[in-house]
């Protein structure tokens, strides 16, 4: 009885250890192998056989296999070496994803490395750097990589400064656009301000209907240039100009709507102004009023009548500069060339839609094409008062100096352009732009000749050429002498009723300049002879 006893308590020790052993094996399996530990091993069986079988493949063997060791062993670097071996993986077999073999690749390697994740978090769960720790997640992937793809874009996309000419251009801008809203101001103080003022008055020589008349729509288009020059003059405080923000402040586009709508009920009125102010000056007190306000330090001498009309030259300025700002950015090749010339072209619109609304004729908007249109154009030429009257190609019959520029015989690429109280010649280049170096032709401003300075025009029926006696500076009677290209009925017409028109049967001109010869050099300084010099070195 006792043996039988005390086989039955070795066999309930043994199957109680046998139990025990069982359940440690079974709790190792589950802590180092289990579903994880499958997902490892299966991960790196399928790498073994799956990569190629370059040194490159068998690296990526030998880090797998490492991976799983580390894995086993439960240790935080686990984690690291699993991406690692992924990604050598992806690369061994050129990120072939098609091939099914490299799906269960895939899919093995996301099942162990959730399962490494979970059990670093483990790890770290008693750690103090438990707080630093951030579980991963394919979301916090794709938000990482779309930052990183952000700046990239930053970086690729970095924003050009205007540099050289062009800075020089846009900085002409805003000295205009001050210079402009300094006399607009001078409206304000010195004119606009005092005759309100004056409204309260008893015996006051004006009534505020005429006052709304000839300052309507004023305060607005004050306001918005004040917006205007307070944009760029935040951009120049920088000392740069960089980025399509900061450029955006001198092209005008921004405030385009506005534009219209102020510019449209000045222009509109502008005629009524001019007769409202005539009117209100055959009033002696008004007069008076003017005279005085004339003298004033802040106005600076200007007439009422001069600043009113500032806000219609404004804008044609404002497109020569913009036209200029672009060729400049052409030749630069830079990436805002394009966004120069669409606000270019918008303050164009707006201009022949300002015009045809006012019902400016067609001299003045052929006088405003010329200025849009000729490089280097005076801005002060463009006025309400002067329009175009006719234009013709011409070929120079005579060397002469017009404006500091000088036209040579036989020129034939100038253009005559025939205005209500001057002379204005343009002459055409081919220009090569950008890096392709391709060919456009530019026409160029040479030279003028106001009318007050012309003292006769003639045409000769021999030869049917046309020459204009006038003066320049301190030379008296300049002869320039041109044959009209084409038909020149409509030139010699309006030149008809222009100035001291006379018609010569034959004319033979003298050119005012002396050929040029061995004694002279180009600069037309006398040379001295070989002669010459030696009798002063005997005289010495």
């Amino acid at each position: 009885m006792a043996v039988k006893q005390k086989s039955e308590s070795h066999e309930n020790l043994y199957a109680s250890t046998s139990k025990f052993r069982f359940r440690q094996a079974q709790s190792l399996f589950d802590s180092h192998v289990g579903s994880d530990g499958v997902a490892q091993i299966i991960f790196s069986l399928l790498v073994t056989f799956c990569s190629s079988l370059s040194s490159f493949g068998f690296v990526v063997r030998f880090l797998a296999f490492w991976t799983h060791q580390k894995a086993f062993s439960k240790a935080p670097e686990g984690v690291s070496l699993h991406i690692l071996a992924g990604v050598m993986f992806l690369i061994d077999i050129s990120f072939q994803f098609g091939r099914l073999s490299v799906l269960l690749v895939i899919i093995s390697w996301a099942c162990a490395f959730d399962v490494l994740q979970k059990n670093l978090e483990d790890h770290l769960e008693k750690s103090k750097y438990r707080s630093h720790v951030q579980r991963f997640s394919f979301q916090m992937v794709f938000h990482r990589i779309a930052e990183i793809l952000r700046n990239l874009s930053k970086i690729v996309q970095e924003e050009e400064s205007i540099s050289g000419r062009a800075f020089c251009i846009a900085n002409e801008i805003f000295t205009t656009e001050k210079t402009f809203v300094k006399s607009l101001q001078v409206i304000k103080e010195v004119y606009a301000d005092p005759m309100e003022n004056i409204l309260s008055y008893d015996d006051s020589f004006m009534t505020k209907n005429s006052w709304k008349t000839i300052f309507q729509n004023f305060p607005a288009i004050l306001k918005l240039h004040e917006k205007i020059l307070e944009d760029m003059e935040e951009v120049l405080k920088k000392g740069k100009i960089k980025g399509k923000e900061d450029l955006g402040k001198f092209l005008y586009s921004k405030y385009n709507a506005e534009i219209v709508e102020f510019y449209t009920l000045y222009m509109n009125s502008y005629d009524r102004k001019t007769k409202e102010l005539e009117n209100l000056q055959t009033s002696e007190k008004f007069s008076s009023f003017l005279a005085s306000q004339i003298s004033n330090s802040k106005g600076d001498g200007r007439p009422l009548d001069a600043l009113l009309i500032r806000p219609i030259q404004r804008l044609p300025s404002v497109l020569l500069l913009l036209k200029d700002f672009h060729r400049e950015l052409q030749k630069q090749d830079s990436k805002y060339s394009s966004t120069v010339e669409t606000s270019y072209e918008q303050m164009k619109l707006i201009l022949e839609r300002l015009n045809k609304e006012k019902g400016i004729d067609e001299g003045r908007q052929k006088l405003l094409n010329l200025a849009t249109r000729v490089e280097n154009f005076p801005q002060g030429i463009v006025s309400a008062e002067r329009i175009l009257l006719e234009s013709a190609s011409i070929t120079v019959e005579q060397d002469i100096s017009i404006d500091r520029s000088r036209l040579s015989k036989g020129k034939s690429s100038i253009t005559f352009h025939l205005m209500s109280d001057m002379i204005i010649l343009t002459k055409t280049k081919t220009k090569s732009v950008g890096l392709k170096r391709s060919k456009i032709d530019t026409e160029l401003f040479v030279g003028l000749i106001k009318k007050e300075n012309i003292s006769q025009i003639f045409q000769v029926n021999s030869n049917l050429n046309i020459g204009i006696y006038f003066s320049e500076n301190d030379r008296p009677n300049q002869l320039f002498y041109f044959s009209v290209l084409g038909s020149r009925d409509r030139l010699v017409e309006k030149l008809k009723n222009y100035e001291n028109y006379k018609i010569y049967d034959e004319f033979t001109p003298k050119s005012p300049y002396r050929a040029r010869s061995k004694s002279f050099d180009r600069a037309g300084l006398v040379r001295r002879s070989f002669d010459f010099q030696k009798k002063i070195n005997l005289e010495i």
